[in-house]
């Protein structure tokens, strides 16, 4: 299934380390359609994302990533391991022997992402970051009507940009 991924993560990190947290919600919505049915898919999250920076790890972090010394490669991938739980609600409707089925479901998953990017550091304000990640909801339960088909887990993959503004910096312009 295709569709979009949406959140809003907030951004701290470690002091001493190339160790950042940005724990996120989002909203994610799919749909699939074929000529035997229908199924629509809408997810909303809270993953507490952790990005380690492998080759600056032992880094102050004097972050954004424009302001760093160095290589892009070395001072801008990372690999990001996510636990989290997702709010799923899945509507299905299946044609058989000329009757429409129509089932709807809720249930709560737990589970997480790995991934990995590289920021690039447009300014002090912003920084665009490619990303990919791996979901795995291993406690999820679709609801399809035909349970024989019904796979009892839930694997996702998400490529996409994260465009992160640095309030702070922005704040610290002001005042110069």
């Amino acid at each position: 299934m295709s569709g979009f991924h949406a959140g809003l993560d907030y951004w701290f990190r470690l002091k001493k380390r190339r160790i950042e947290f940005a724990p996120e919600l989002s909203f994610s919505k799919f749909s699939f359609e074929n000529e035997t049915g229908k199924l629509n898919h809408a997810q909303a999250a809270l993953f507490f994302n952790t990005a380690f920076y492998v080759f600056d790890l032992k880094s102050d972090c004097n972050c954004p990533t424009f302001s760093k010394d160095g290589n892009l490669f070395s001072k801008g991938f990372f690999l990001e391991i996510a636990p989290g739980f997702s709010l799923i609600k899945n509507e299905t409707e299946q044609e058989r022997d000329f009757e429409t089925f129509k089932n709807e479901e809720s249930n709560l998953s737990f589970g997480g992402s790995l991934g990995a990017g590289i920021d690039f550091g447009f300014s002090d304000i912003f920084t665009l970051t490619p990303i990919a990640r791996f979901y795995h909801n291993p406690t999820f339960k679709w609801g399809i009507l035909n349970e024989e088909y019904s796979p009892t887990q839930l694997n996702q993959l998400f490529i996409g940009l994260r465009l992160r503004l640095h309030f702070k910096e922005i704040a610290k312009s002001r005042y110069r």
